[in-house]
């Protein structure tokens, strides 16, 4: 179970109003050291809530 094979996916989860790119350098750097790192996008892109 040492290989990067054997690892569970690392799965980042962003805030509602956040994206995908706050997690870049973090994703990246983990994918280097082999994990997977899947990165869904759980909604479609959204504006700022009205006041």
């Amino acid at each position: 179970m040492n290989s990067s094979l054997d690892r569970n996916p690392v799965i980042l989860i962003h805030g509602i109003w956040d994206t995908k790119i706050i997690f870049s350098k973090m994703s990246a750097r983990l994918t280097e050291l082999g994990w997977s790192v899947p990165q869904p996008q759980p909604h479609p892109q959204r504006r700022q809530p009205r006041p």
